[in-house]
């Protein structure tokens, strides 16, 4: 055993790393305790952002305006928010049963 490796006077062999690995662990649990509380607040407002349906921007909106689209020419722009609105209705009706997932063209 070197000098270097020796545990001062008065203490037992291997006493010096155990006040080493003592440290370390109180340090450890510190750093812990500290980022454990930062990861599940992060957590949390992750989720809460990921969870909360966005506003509707056209919500505010207190009035409709229908525009009649006609051919001509326009001295001046202007910017609309529009909204289109259709029935839903299928493509190719048949009747056979059952949802067609592949078309091979």
């Amino acid at each position: 055993m070197t000098n270097a490796e020796q545990p001062p006077i008065g203490q037992p062999p291997g006493a010096a790393v155990d006040a080493f690995s003592r440290r370390r662990r109180i340090l450890g649990i510190f750093v812990v305790s500290l980022l454990l509380p930062l990861a599940v607040g992060a957590g949390w407002w992750a989720s809460r952002q990921a969870l909360i349906s966005p506003q509707d921007p056209l919500a505010a909106v207190a009035e409709r305006v229908i525009f009649e689209v006609a051919e001509g020419r326009l001295g001046r722009s202007l910017t609309f928010n529009a909204v289109a609105e259709w029935e839903q209705a299928p493509l190719a009706p048949t009747a056979a049963a059952g949802t067609v997932t592949s078309v091979g063209v």
